[in-house]
């Protein structure tokens, strides 16, 4: 499926927007034959392509007396959905295809739907080579109660997020009985189906928003500081002021115990996400001149009686200076 096509139209609606930086969308993905990505792959027949079929499978079964395993993998382009995005829902809608020349779903045929995590190609990939897949999030797809079932409404939302969130790591899906001892199988049509409406067709809704991004300033008064949010797009915020404390108010005000340097850490947060900013914030307490002096004839001593001073600049009135 090097680019996707979306069955005739690509489908991008929005329902409504609630603010600026906020609006829903549905977007619908059923790619056809010439921008499809699916194949199957079998353990009976290790090097067969089958990128071009109409079907596509999940089966152990016997083929002329000898058992082998099928396995079905299909992509979906979402390189079409657009960053800074919060998934609210996707679902999957596979069917069965009725011009298989098989009997149609057949047995304990309950199945996973798994993320593929290494790249394959619709021409090439084959049962020796078929890439990886992981377990996180996999989708149980029920035994069927006919054999012409089609699967409509599969939620497939955390594997969505899952691919979203690591698209250098996703490359659709594998569907898979759980089981794979003889005799299951399920049979869906494909990309490459005849009928358009039979197609694989992925349905997801999401709010397209500004994710937040931390920014603070501050002022402060011998131990006490006033902390300014200057974030944007935050709905929540925590600080870490360095000693301990901490608040959840959008402008706090912190009294320090002691003098020094603090890490201090403000997390902002909306429905899209967090951001973290930190800053040293230094607490020094100012220095007080102060000095005596006494008179020898026309010669001048001065002791120096400053507190928490480490630069002096002396200026005599006369034109004179010192440091």
């Amino acid at each position: 499926m090097k680019n996707i096509y979306l069955k005739q139209f690509f489908t991008f609606i929005i329902f409504f927007t609630f603010n600026q930086s906020f609006s829903q969308t549905t977007i619908i993905l059923q790619p056809g034959p010439e921008d499809g990505k699916d194949s199957f792959i079998q353990s009976l027949t290790p090097l067969n392509i089958n990128g071009n079929h109409q079907s596509m499978f999940a089966a152990a079964w016997t083929y002329s007396g000898y058992f082998g395993i099928t396995r079905g993998l299909f992509e979906f382009d979402l390189s079409v959905i657009p960053d800074s995005v919060q998934v609210l829902d996707a679902r999957l809608n596979l069917y069965y295809d009725p011009t298989c020349g098989h009997e149609g779903h057949y047995g304990e045929n309950e199945s996973y739907l798994q993320r593929i995590t290494s790249s394959w190609e619709e021409y090439s990939v084959n049962w020796n080579n078929h890439p990886s897949v992981t377990y996180d999030n996999q989708v149980r797809i029920q035994t069927s109660i006919n054999p012409t079932q089609n699967y409509p409404n599969i939620n497939v939302t955390a594997l969505i997020i899952d691919m979203i969130n690591d698209l250098e790591n996703s490359f659709g899906f594998m569907l898979k009985l759980q089981d794979e001892s003889k005799y299951r199988s399920l049979i869906f049509a494909s990309s490459d189906h005849i009928d358009e409406s039979l197609r694989p067709k992925l349905e997801i809704i999401y709010l397209l928003c500004e994710f937040p991004i931390a920014e603070f300033s501050y002022s402060f008064s011998d131990k006490e500081v006033i902390f300014f949010d200057l974030s944007s797009s935050a709905q929540s915020w925590y600080w870490d002021f360095g000693d301990g404390f901490y608040s959840d108010l959008q402008n706090p005000t912190h009294i320090y115990n002691n003098y020094g340097t603090y890490y201090v850490c403000l997390t902002v947060e909306d429905s899209c996400g967090t951001d973290t900013y930190c800053d040293s914030v230094y607490l020094c307490q100012s220095p007080i001149a102060d000095y005596d002096y006494f008179i020898i004839d026309k010669l001048v001593n001065f002791t120096n009686l400053s507190t928490d001073a480490f630069l002096f600049y002396w200026d005599f009135g006369d034109g004179y200076f010192s440091n």
